[in-house]
């Protein structure tokens, strides 16, 4: 696979988790997928502190795969 065709599939994956941690922070319960397939349940209002950490891990995650997609594809159009 081409650098620019993976750049784009990790742009559109990001894209794909913005909707879901708007959502999950509007409703203040995040399901974290330790467990397979029933994900352990973080709610804001029984622990504040382990779901803010959740919402920037998880943003931090994404930051960092919309970081390497978007050098993948500078790399592709650079070669």
């Amino acid at each position: 696979m081409s650098p620019a065709a993976a750049g784009i599939c990790g742009i559109g994956v990001a894209a794909v988790y913005v909707p879901i941690f708007r959502d999950q922070i509007r409703d203040g319960e995040i399901g974290i997928p330790l467990t397979g397939t029933n994900p352990i349940k973080v709610r804001r209002d029984e622990h504040p502190l382990l779901f803010r950490f959740s919402i920037v891990g998880q943003i931090a995650l994404v930051t960092l795969i919309m970081i390497g997609s978007l050098a993948a594809i500078v790399r592709s159009f650079i070669a």
